[in-house]
């Protein structure tokens, strides 16, 4: 029996799309890998109706619906890492691969520009700066390259002397979960 993954790829991106086959071709003759595809919404990122806590009520059922293991592994990038990383606080995993995770969670809305904040309707805007990222139950990698933004660099750190866990640099490369990323996040599975 093959072991398993739950991959959680980024905002609008599906498993069928181009950076999440790559990953997903790299590791399919080790692993199963069970793809949790986000709800996408082109102009609110939560959805119109969804408050945070919903998506990870409903992203949570659905992982637990497919009985996860403590030998199963979690990957997540941007804001599938978000999710990715409070699953981890929560279900057992092997390990938890969080890349490049989004910062919109407590304090982190603080830095949050006049663009950004329109991509959550009031109540999430409401809702986010009071949730706080909490002390994950399962081994954590973190992953973040150079030429991202400096919130999707930072809040990796700042977990990391919060709770632990491995902060890995992929070096000069952006906010794409391809080539030398999906590489790097491999040599870590």
């Amino acid at each position: 029996m093959k072991k398993r993954i739950f991959f959680i790829p980024g905002l609008g991106e599906t498993a069928r799309l181009k950076h999440s086959q790559e990953f997903i071709d790299l590791v399919k003759r080790e692993y199963e890998v069970v793809s949790i595809i986000l709800p996408y919404d082109k102009q609110f990122i939560f959805g119109r109706n969804s408050l945070f806590s919903d998506l990870v009520y409903k992203i949570k059922k659905e992982v637990l619906s497919h009985k996860p293991k403590s030998s199963d592994i979690i990957v997540g990038f941007s804001l599938g890492a978000l999710f990715a990383y409070v699953l981890a606080t929560e279900i057992k995993f092997k390990k938890a691969l969080i890349c490049s995770i989004s910062a919109v969670l407590g304090e982190d809305t603080k830095l949050f520009t006049k663009t950004e904040m329109k991509f959550f309707t009031k109540e999430q805007l409401k809702e986010l700066p009071k949730l706080k990222y909490k002390k994950p139950i399962t081994e954590i990698i973190y992953f973040s390259a150079s030429k991202e933004m400096n919130e999707m660099t930072q809040r990796p750190k700042k977990l990391h002397e919060l709770y632990g866990g491995l902060n890995v640099s992929i070096g000069k490369w952006g906010h794409k979960f391809s080539g030398p990323y999906i590489k790097a996040v491999k040599n870590f599975l």
